[in-house]
């Protein structure tokens, strides 16, 4: 894989948000010699606190982590000899925490992104169940 062309934003300027814009070819992305394959887009995962099936209604408060926005944002361009569908969005929203992806294709570009918003620092531990499901649906898009 290359590299390239890697702007980030000043880390000092707390009061913007930092971002990381660059550039990267990997001839090995793709078996390009298969009819069919389904790739997975090389985008960052949103990290979210694994929280066990089992856990007791009665323990703690779930730990989410301070609250934070991140947006990931991908220009993939495949050769023109090639097809490709966009993968369908989804929009999860919880008083906790929002996620959800867009995706566009024009032409052999697809453009997508990707948003995550928590709100909240913990979770009552009676809401276990109703994380479970947002974290299952974020972490499968």
């Amino acid at each position: 894989m290359e590299v390239k062309e890697i702007n980030p934003t000043d880390p000092a300027a707390l009061e913007q948000p930092l971002e990381i814009d660059y550039d990267f070819t990997d001839d090995s992305f793709l078996d390009w010699s298969s009819k069919k394959e389904k790739v997975g887009l090389p985008l960052p995962t949103v990290h979210l606190p694994l929280i066990g099936a089992d856990r007791q209604e009665s323990s703690r408060p779930i730990q989410l982590g301070a609250p934070l926005d991140v947006v990931y944002r991908l220009k993939l361009t495949l050769p023109a000899k090639y097809q490709t569908r966009a993968p369908l969005p989804l929009k999860v929203t919880r008083d906790y925490a929002e996620y959800s992806s867009s995706y566009k294709l024009e032409g052999n570009t697809l453009t997508a992104e990707r948003k995550y918003r928590l709100n909240k620092h913990e979770l009552p531990s009676a809401r276990t169940q109703d994380y479970i499901a947002f974290a299952a649906a974020a972490r499968a898009d």
